[in-house]
């Protein structure tokens, strides 16, 4: 989750540059959105694997202080 995440990521400057370029295109406007987008779903997802996790581990480290 995390490596896909820092594709989406990595992939902004490329998308902002090519904004940048041509400010007036749709295609690199739109591009810049789906990654800006995608980059938005992997973090919510990557959030939401950490907080099911945290549920898993907690009660682990709860049994284990005792």
């Amino acid at each position: 989750m995390n490596m896909a995440l820092l594709l989406w990521v990595s992939l902004v400057p490329i998308t902002t540059a090519w904004v940048a370029t041509y400010p007036t295109k749709f295609i690199p406007q739109l591009a810049y959105i789906v990654v800006i987008f995608g980059w938005a779903i992997f973090l919510l997802l990557l959030g939401h694997e950490a907080h099911r996790a945290m549920k898993i581990i907690r009660p682990t480290l709860w049994r284990a202080a005792k």
